[in-house]
């Protein structure tokens, strides 16, 4: 699931797709920042995830939440990726939505058209700053790199 409805059509909201709790172990959402250079908004991850979460709560209040993917471009003028980045993980590994239990980084580039300043760039290893945010927020955080435990069937 995104965590915009587009369309914004009632037929289309996240809720429709739900095939029910027997179904399902948990729940998936993505959460993206502005996706090009030339995105006119930067929209932040809090903001989108307080969006998200209640209806994600509501539709199965006993399952987990995984963020699927989450991410946006460098080099748009109206925000920082790194820090995005930086904003974004503070709130994971604070547990402000306590049912994400894993999160994963939109981490790829992409050509958008002829210019190369319009390509989208989320990689980390292409970012210095953002290589840091990453380093600091989850390589040396216990809280987000703890170990998995495995139960038994």
């Amino acid at each position: 699931m995104n965590n915009l409805d587009v369309p914004d059509n009632s037929w289309n909201r996240l809720e429709q797709y739900y095939p029910g709790d027997e179904w399902i172990d948990w729940l998936g959402v993505s959460v993206y920042g502005a996706a090009t250079p030339r995105d006119s908004e930067w929209p932040e991850f809090r903001g989108l995830m307080d969006q998200v979460y209640p209806r994600l709560a509501a539709l199965a209040p006993s399952k987990p939440v995984i963020l699927a993917e989450f991410g946006v471009t460098s080099g748009n003028p109206h925000g920082d990726q790194a820090s995005w980045a930086h904003r974004a993980l503070a709130d994971l590994s604070a547990f402000r939505w306590h049912r994400i239990i894993g999160f994963s980084w939109w981490n790829e580039a992409w050509q958008n058209d002829n210019n190369p300043a319009h390509n989208t760039n989320m990689r980390v290893q292409d970012n210095p700053a953002l290589s840091e945010v990453f380093q600091k927020r989850v390589g040396k955080q216990d809280k987000v790199l703890g170990r998995a435990v495995l139960t038994n069937p």
